[in-house]
């Protein structure tokens, strides 16, 4: 099985798009960090210090094996048991290992810190520690004690050996001095204080060894019953302020850890499209245009929709025209009908349904609005009633403040926005072009093909989509490799009625 690279540039979307859960997740993980400090505050602690060898005797001026050697000593589970008596309840060697920290702040000293319930129990369990520590090590100093004592009888015994060889060899060079060299008689006895004079010498060098063990052993014994002592008694020790936003900023990183881990799983089974080349492909229709809308609540906003739509920003008014260049053949026709479908709960569909009846206002075209009967539009109604005056209506005519565009003007446009169910739409028959308007991020392929679905069987099939608030970073096109040329709009008789049909520009 093949491992899918992980890809960073869709997690930080996912992260961003998911930010204020993620922003959540990190103030709860902070507050549960803070809320774990006040509720388990440290526990008191006592630290001994004990003065050890100085370098001179150990031979290093700096950390040395010999301090590594002397801390594993002091958590040693012989240590430590002794200590653990020393409190009531007793505490075993292996429960006050956990609480118990040796360390060398110098090569001299030896730093016990214990950690105890109440600080009284921890000074006594840090001296006691110290003090069964100094004792384990006086127990070795007279170990090398009983060491001296027999090296010492064996210099002794080795003396009295050479002393009595001495007197061996003067009595040989006596009856050497009486026996002439080339006799037989005085070759053996040379032989023999030769031989005497071999011992004498082996005798000697196991001497000067016993001596050096002697002196090494002397300066343990010195080493360690002068040096090792208690220097500071158990002292408490303050809490160090450093806990409470060590532990939040944790909790902190632990929050923003599991809320991108959510994100991303979030996504992963999130099922919305958000491309354009994704809605698209979706339901096999191209991408028309892109448009950004803001979702309107009240009857305020739409109202103020109405009223800004007339005068589009550059950038709205040429993706209101890209929308007629697809479905309109210049000079082909003067009157257009155009259905906007958008589904319940997508507000700024709708929204941008209203503009693009105003943005076609702008270009000079003779515009009006409808607004279908769906609950979701209710307030849209309300507004367009509004601005009619008293007369209860549903649509309202548009009227441009702008100069009227010369590519478009003269033109007759009616757009009508309805609003259909995602789960069950209902779409009635109609011979107007019919565009899905559609969120980023809003429909599924479900959702999207149901639609398409329902408008096919009314008689009025889905010719193109308009993507709502893309994402940012989207840069596909949203086009189908069938629909690569425009799409133009020409119109036909049908029983007495203008309806349009779709047809591709032949190329010349």
């Amino acid at each position: 099985m093949e491992e899918q690279p992980l890809d960073l540039k869709a997690s930080f979307k996912a992260v961003r798009r998911h930010r204020l859960l993620v922003a959540l997740l990190v103030v709860v993980g902070l507050s549960i960090g803070v809320a774990y400090v006040e509720r388990t505050p440290p526990l008191p602690e006592a630290r001994a210090l004990v003065l050890l060898p100085p370098s001179a005797l150990t031979g290093n001026p700096g950390a040395s094996p010999y301090t590594q050697t002397q801390e594993i000593i002091a958590t040693s589970a012989r240590v430590l048991s002794t200590a653990g008596t020393s409190v009531f309840p007793p505490i075993d060697a292996a429960s006050l290992a956990r609480d118990v920290s040796v360390t060398a702040p110098s090569q001299d000293v030896l730093q016990i810190a214990v950690r105890a319930s109440t600080i009284g129990d921890a000074k006594r369990l840090a001296d006691a520690v110290a003090t069964n520590y100094i004792a384990f090590v006086d127990g070795t100093a007279n170990g090398s004690e009983q060491l001296l004592a027999q090296l010492q009888r064996q210099t002794t015994q080795l003396t009295q050996q050479i002393l009595r060889l001495q007197r061996q060899i003067v009595v040989a060079q006596s009856r050497v001095a009486d026996e002439k060299d080339n006799t037989p008689a005085g070759e053996r006895e040379l032989g023999q204080l030769d031989s005497l004079r071999s011992e004498q010498d082996q005798l000697s060098l196991q001497l000067s060894n016993v001596n050096v063990q002697i002196v090494n052993a002397e300066v343990a014994s010195a080493e360690t019953t002068s040096a090792t002592q208690l220097l500071q008694a158990a002292e408490p020790v303050g809490t160090s302020g450093d806990r409470v936003p060590l532990i939040a900023l944790l909790g902190a990183l632990a929050g923003l850890v599991s809320g991108c881990v959510v994100a991303m799983g979030i996504t992963r089974r999130d099922r919305r499209l958000r491309s354009r080349d994704a809605i698209a492909t979706a339901i096999g229709v191209p991408v028309v245009a892109s448009m950004w809308a803001k979702r309107c609540k009240k009857i305020g906003d739409w109202r103020r929709l109405l009223e800004q739509s007339a005068s589009p920003s550059p950038v709205e008014a040429w993706n209101a025209r890209r929308v007629f260049h697809r479905l309109i053949r210049d000079g082909n026709t003067t009157e257009l009908e155009l259905r906007l479908l958008a589904f319940s709960g997508d507000d700024t569909a709708a929204a941008a349904g209203a503009k693009i009846a105003g943005a076609a206002s702008a270009l000079g075209m003779r515009t009006r609005l409808e607004v279908g009967a769906q609950p979701a539009l209710a307030v849209l109604r309300a507004a367009c009633v509004v601005s009619q005056g008293p007369a209860p209506r549903t649509a309202t005519d548009l009227k441009a403040d702008s100069p009227a565009s010369t590519e478009l003007a003269g033109l007759a446009a009616t757009v009508v926005l309805e609003a259909i169910d995602p789960a069950k739409p209902e779409i009635g028959s109609s011979f107007a072009v019919t565009l899905l308007v559609v969120s980023c991020g809003f429909a599924t392929v479900a959702q999207l093909a149901r639609a398409a679905l329902a408008a096919s069987d009314a008689g009025s099939p889905v010719t193109g989509l308009l993507v709502i608030n893309p994402d940012p970073d989207d840069s596909t096109p949203g086009l189908l490799p069938e629909h690569s040329e425009p799409l133009h709009l020409t119109l036909r008789s049908l029983n007495g009625h203008r309806a349009p049909e779709l047809a591709r520009r032949d190329p010349e």
